[in-house]
């Protein structure tokens, strides 16, 4: 899959530093401030899926996310005008 191609063997995927599942539990059983997290993805995009369960399991942490889910795909047009929303999130 792709995945293979952006993060090495998906077997060595499980707890690393590309792991975002993991790294979300890393960050909820840290002590400190935690950042607040916003996630977006297109509802017609190949890892719509993956990225329910990724809010969900942030979620269910009780980490701080900002949500956002539209028509559109994994391409630019999608993220261009994503980042406009995230750009108002942002605390400039």
């Amino acid at each position: 899959g792709r995945g293979g191609v952006i993060f090495g063997a998906l077997e060595q995927l499980t707890g690393s530093s590309a792991d975002l599942f993991h790294l979300a539990g890393r960050l909820a059983n840290s002590d400190g401030l935690k950042p607040k997290l916003f996630q977006a993805c297109g509802t017609e995009d190949f890892l719509y899926r993956d990225n329910v369960r990724l809010r969900d399991h942030i979620q269910a942490l009780g980490l701080a996310l900002t949500y956002e889910e539209h028509p559109g795909t994994h391409n630019w047009a999608y993220w261009d005008q994503t980042i406009q929303h995230v750009l108002r999130w942002l605390p400039l």
